[in-house]
């Protein structure tokens, strides 16, 4: 299947439980990360985590955020920002990474926790995006920069085959819909939320 972005929605209140270690802030994160990791999208007796929705998008994550912010998503240093500004890099690669995995602090296969105040900014912003409008004014950008699994082969009924973008085949537009409408539900309900892209 390739990378896919997973997220989730969750108490604020509980996260900052969570975050509150006494041992220090990156103990902190590493407990929301192991309770996020032992929730499994359901409430177990004796969580301190209730995942409250959990959704996920395909291999658009990566052409949403060039865009949303026009810039080329980069992701290869230990703790860099993410490309653009935000609220726009907040939507996919922005965030507090939790937990570290594997000993490294990139952006991709970490969690990347969003507060409340995070997830409103990144719905006001998504409501006021015309998918389309952008896709045509960022077009070349796509086509200059490596957006993962932009293209791919479709077979066709007969056997032949044909290249074919996400733009084209609906599966950005769709998968853009989703997380407009995901982030818009968090923001209602003053929600935390955490993305994981692996």
């Amino acid at each position: 299947m390739g990378f896919w972005m997973g997220i989730t929605r969750h108490d604020n209140a509980e996260i900052l439980q969570l975050l509150d270690h006494p041992e220090g802030p990156d103990a902190g994160r590493e407990r929301v990360r192991n309770e996020w990791n032992s929730n499994d999208d359901c409430y177990r007796p004796g969580s301190l985590l209730r995942t409250l929705e959990s959704t996920y998008i395909t291999r658009t994550w990566d052409a949403i955020h060039t865009l949303l912010t026009g810039c080329e998503n980069i992701d290869m240093v230990d703790f860099a920002p993410p490309t653009g500004e935000p609220p726009a890099c907040d939507v996919i690669m922005g965030g507090l990474i939790v937990g570290r995995r594997g000993g490294h602090g990139l952006r991709m296969n970490n969690l990347l926790l969003l507060m409340p105040d995070e997830v409103r900014a990144v719905e006001r912003f998504l409501q006021g995006i015309d998918l389309d409008e952008m896709i045509r004014e960022r077009r070349d950008l796509l086509d200059e920069v490596y957006v993962y699994s932009f293209c791919t082969t479709v077979r066709n009924d007969d056997g032949s085959e044909h290249e074919s973008t996400m733009a084209e085949d609906g599966s950005l537009a769709d998968d853009f819909a989703t997380l407009r409408d995901f982030y818009a539900r968090a923001a209602e309900a003053g929600n935390a939320v955490i993305k994981d892209i692996s």
